[in-house]
């Protein structure tokens, strides 16, 4: 009874909490009807070395012509292109989803100003808005939604993951921008048959948005093929997630798999996230320090951009990955990966390539699951499903890639 009860308390805590932020936001935009400039806004995801967030900036930048504003924490979140330059603003605004009084107020102001000159508003959903990981963070970007929505600005949220277990905080903020007019594009279908379950209205189906991406360079993956003492040889591509090894040490597990598949290919070690926490690079130099002598494994240094993410994958042989977005970029490019499975997101991924099979559990004994599956992924390819998966993915831009009407 004391678990409920302090359970309950803590999420009337945070409902009090980011209520006083949604209505900063509701009085600062008050004086907003309608759309009132050409700009897209894009609410980013961290990022700060996170790929798989670049990835999810880069292929909303990729789909979308015009003038776009980028709405992050801090100025360096991003690298932004010089393909993009001329038409991206960064706006830093740390306080909008993770700020809190009295820094709440300038955050309004600052959010009300860019929101006069916007077209419409889109919100990286990806796994943020169930509120698994922040759910602060997962509230105050619903109320960004709806806020944005009831002033009349189109408003989506882009394909994102509902687990199983959604904070009670994030369902109600949700579902006060669903009926406000935001539209809620779900990437999978498990994904949106538990929103609908938990009374989401306004959904759509759809795919991750990296689907949607269109470049890909393997300038970099051939300069690692070529470092290799037989370059002939396939390619595997081993991520170690540095989020899983926060909560198990699996090194141990990798090092099976990296060994079985050294027997017949030359193996990257390929970091997906590096950053202060749960880094990817640190947690494949643990596994790289235990692999004896002379396996033909490489850690790779360099960091990758999106685009060469989907080159290194574009030659791979086989991938696994303790990482979402590798697993998309990987399935883009024909392949069949084998993707640790966390927070109820990987399992609507792989349902919609038909192979849930790849999706394995983190934990002890996972090196035999993969190992199992790895002639099968490899035998198969993507490329049955990916027509229809792309089509998924572009209906998270319905509307958005139109010309901007003409000022009279």
């Amino acid at each position: 009874m004391k678990v409920k009860q302090r359970a309950k308390r803590a999420v009337v805590g945070v409902l009090k909490s980011v209520e006083v932020h949604r209505r900063l936001l509701l009085a600062a935009t008050a004086g907003i009807r309608g759309v009132g400039g050409e700009a897209h806004i894009l609410v980013c995801p961290p990022g700060a070395g996170n790929l798989g967030d670049q990835a999810l900036v880069e292929a909303f930048l990729e789909n979308i012509a015009g003038p776009v504003v980028l709405i992050t924490r801090s100025a360096t979140d991003f690298v932004i292109e010089a393909r993009f330059a001329d038409r991206v603003r960064v706006v830093a605004v740390p306080s909008l989803l993770y700020g809190r009084l009295p820094d709440n107020v300038g955050a309004a102001r600052r959010f009300a100003e860019l929101l006069r000159g916007a077209r419409s508003v889109s919100i990286v959903g990806a796994d943020t808005m169930d509120g698994a990981y922040n759910h602060r963070a997962a509230v105050n970007r619903a109320a960004v939604a709806e806020v944005s929505a009831r002033r009349g600005i189109p408003t989506r949220v882009l394909g994102f993951s509902w687990n199983g277990a959604p904070h009670p905080a994030a369902v109600r903020q949700l579902g006060l921008a669903a009926a406000s007019g935001a539209r809620l594009y779900l990437r999978d279908p498990r994904s949106e048959a538990r929103a609908v379950r938990d009374g989401l209205t306004n959904v759509a189906p759809s795919a991750d948005i990296v689907f949607s991406a269109t470049s890909v360079d393997d300038t970099l993956a051939r300069k690692w093929l070529a470092s290799f003492s037989e370059p002939g040889r396939p390619i595997a591509i081993v991520n170690v997630s540095g989020l899983i090894r926060e909560e198990v040490d699996l090194a141990a597990e990798y090092v099976s798999v990296v060994r079985h598949l050294a027997a017949d290919c030359n193996v990257l070690l390929l970091p997906h996230v590096v950053k202060v926490d749960s880094d990817d690079a640190e947690a494949c130099r643990e596994v790289m320090r235990l692999i004896e002598p002379g396996l033909p494994v490489q850690l790779v240094t360099d960091a990758p951009s999106p685009a060469q993410v989907r080159g290194f994958c574009r030659h791979a042989a086989s991938i696994v990955t303790g990482r979402m977005h590798l697993a998309v970029n990987g399935l883009l490019q024909g392949r069949m990966p084998i993707v640790l499975a966390t927070q109820g997101k990987v399992e609507g991924l792989m349902e919609l390539f038909d192979a849930p099979q790849l999706c394995i559990a983190p934990g002890r004994g996972m090196a035999d699951a993969i190992i199992r599956q790895i002639g099968w992924a490899r035998a198969h390819s993507s490329e049955p499903w990916l027509d229809r998966v792309k089509e998924l993915s572009a209906q998270n831009f319905l509307g958005l890639t139109q010309p901007a009407p003409m000022s009279t």
